[in-house]
């Protein structure tokens, strides 16, 4: 059975040694890259990178040099746009949020239900933005 989060914390505040700690819970820690996830994903879905980036709103390019590692790091909300370039729905984007080690969509967050809404409805970016602007949020695409 899968240890909660929590309980991860829990063993690896009291462990002394770090390589111990990932020895004995290594089915629970992820280590799934994102350039990983990235190729899975359209193969999975049958996508090419070109139609998701169109989808998410960003250039070919930028979604390239995200997939193929060459831009580390990329920001929360260019994960985001690759959630809709996907179409992912909510769950789905919270593992790519997860391999992309940035904060997932928490439903707490009114901006933050506003893109879960319609990542699981299967709302375009540019519709999503409307919501977001209309709600007086924080946009996804940079102006």
């Amino acid at each position: 059975m899968a240890k909660s989060t929590d309980e991860l914390m829990k063993i690896l505040k009291n462990e002394s040694n770090i390589e111990k700690y990932i020895e004995e819970n290594k089915e629970d820690i992820t280590s799934v890259s994102l350039t990983r996830h990235i190729a899975a994903l359209l193969e999975d879905k049958n996508l090419t990178a070109a139609k998701v980036a169109r989808r998410g709103q960003m250039s070919d390019s930028y979604f390239y040099k995200i997939s193929q590692g060459v831009k580390e790091n990329p920001s929360r909300d260019k994960i985001i746009q690759m959630c809709f370039g996907f179409a992912l729905d909510a769950e789905e984007s919270r593992e790519f949020m997860r391999a992309a080690c940035v904060g997932e969509l928490y439903p707490r967050v009114r901006r933050d239900s506003i893109i879960l809404f319609c990542l699981e409805n299967h709302i375009d970016i540019l519709e999503c933005e409307k919501m977001l602007e209309d709600a007086g949020d924080k946009k996804i695409l940079r102006e």
